[in-house]
Parts: structure tokens; sequence; C-alpha cells
């Protein structure tokens, strides 16, 4: 038999859930959660479309995968060491505001401003939002480049 206490606790730990749920899948940021391991476990959609891959493409990386074309402002490769994520999870603190250019093509590259923070629970160890525009309106901030030695932004 439960206990009115028991179903009270279950009723608000459900409502708490749904309130996450819509706050998470609304937000106008990007965000990503990872395991304590690095994997993926679950983006919301605005970050899925800024990235340009769906949830379950998501799902199969890890936030130090090497060979994502991640680099910093001056154009030159970014070390996963350097990832707001990696750092992180390694420094066991919140990482703000570090710039990181995706590099989509040879003329192409997305330009994000990185905050990760380590959340402590059991089997998430970060969370990351990607602001999509400098000043928070919502415009990706996309640079076209002439060509692969034109990375600066």
């Amino acid at each position: 038999m439960t206990s009115p206490i028991k179903k009270n606790q279950e009723k608000d730990l459900l409502e708490s859930e749904k309130k996450y749920r819509v706050l998470f899948d609304t937000f106008p940021l990007g965000i990503t959660v990872s395991d304590q391991f690095g994997n993926i476990v679950e983006s919301n959609t605005v970050s899925e479309k800024f990235l340009g891959a769906p949830e379950t493409e998501h799902e199969t990386r890890t936030i130090d995968e090497p060979g994502m074309g991640i680099i910093r402002p001056d154009g030159s490769p970014m070390p996963v060491a350097e990832y707001a994520g990696v750092r992180a999870l390694k420094e066991k603190r919140p990482i703000e505001n570090i710039e990181m250019g995706m590099v989509k093509s040879d003329t192409e590259i997305i330009w994000m401003n990185v905050s990760a923070a380590p959340l402590h629970l059991k089997n998430m160890a970060w969370s990351s939002s990607m602001e999509t525009s400098p000043n928070g309106s919502g415009q990706k901030l996309r640079r076209k480049n002439s060509g692969p030695s034109s990375f600066r932004p």
C-alpha cells in the first residue's frame, strides 16, 4: 500500500519532470547533457538544429570526440582539452563563454559561445549551452569565409 506522503512525492516528481522537459525543449539556446564519461545523453531541439544533427546522431557522440572540426577564434584547431565541457569535467567547476568555431565546410563556420557546468547528479557530469548569437537575439553566428585559409572570425 502506497502512503499519501509517497503519492505526493511521486506527483511532485512528475510535475518537476514535466517542467524540466518543457524548459529544456523550449529554451532558446542549444543545450547538451552528457554523462560522466562524456557520452552525450540528451540534447534539445535548438542544439540539434544549430549543429545540424538529430538527437539520435548527437547521442552517438562524445563531448571530447576528435575530428569534429572545432577551431579557436584565431582559426587554429582547438585541442579537445580546451572544449568547455571537457574543462568543466576536469576542473569540476563552471566554464563560461568559450568561443568555438565548428567548421561545416571550406566556406562556412558556425561560431558558438559555449558554457558548461558540472551537474553533480548520478550519471550526468555536465551540461553546456551554446549561445547562437552575440546578443541573444537568436541569430546564428554563421560566418561565410572564402576558404580554409581565412578561418578567422
